[in-house]
């Protein structure tokens, strides 16, 4: 298991698991380049837990411009196409 130390929108931090085992379960894999809801660039930072009381991990991206990661459930994720 790959893991780093990332910067929230939010201005906290989250520890997410980077590795292609955790990051495929939402169909992308850490580093992926991807357009947000048709019309944002970003790119896949990992898999970890929100920063609320939710139990279920959710994957984290940053969108440009880069003021800090923003999680997605894997419902979200729907919206990500990732970038050949």
């Amino acid at each position: 298991m790959s893991r780093k130390v990332i910067s929230t929108h939010g201005g906290g931090s989250v520890e997410v698991d980077t590795s292609d085992e955790a990051c495929l379960e939402f169909g992308f894999r850490a580093g992926d380049k991807i357009i947000f809801d048709g019309r944002q660039n970003g790119v896949v930072e990992g898999v970890g837990h929100p920063p609320c009381h939710i139990s279920t991990e959710v994957l984290w991206v940053i969108i440009e411009p880069n003021d800090g990661a923003v999680w997605l459930s894997k419902n979200f994720c729907k919206l990500l196409k990732k970038v050949e």
